[in-house]
């Protein structure tokens, strides 16, 4: 993890039950910059269940110099 130089955005959802959130901790703490972005109410799949706010956090991430 500590070779990725890029910008990164992580997003978790706060109730997943496939991938706990000690292992987004971990990838926050592992990556240098990183972002974490947790959703209140959703499982695993945040980019269906919250897809408007899922996106528009995306895009303004990407928008980003």
């Amino acid at each position: 993890l500590a070779e990725i130089k890029a910008q990164t955005l992580i997003v978790w959802g706060r109730n997943d039950r496939f991938v706990p959130m000690d292992a987004g901790l971990r990838l926050l703490s592992g990556i240098a910059g990183s972002e974490l972005h947790i959703f209140r109410d959703c499982g695993h799949w945040a980019q269906w269940e919250h897809a408007d706010a899922f996106n528009q956090l995306v895009l303004n991430f990407l928008a980003r110099p």
